[in-house]
């Protein structure tokens, strides 16, 4: 997340674009949120 901040900042627009990728490369599954209430 440090490095999206820093690029963003900084306006580097190509460098953000990889980290994204890298970063949506590595998410397999995203959880749910639970429901209030619940307990995990």
């Amino acid at each position: 997340m440090k490095q999206v901040e820093t690029l963003a900042y900084v306006g580097e627009d190509q460098a953000l674009l990889e980290v994204y990728q890298r970063a949506a490369a590595r998410v397999t599954t995203i959880r749910p949120l639970p429901t209030p209430g619940c307990i995990i």
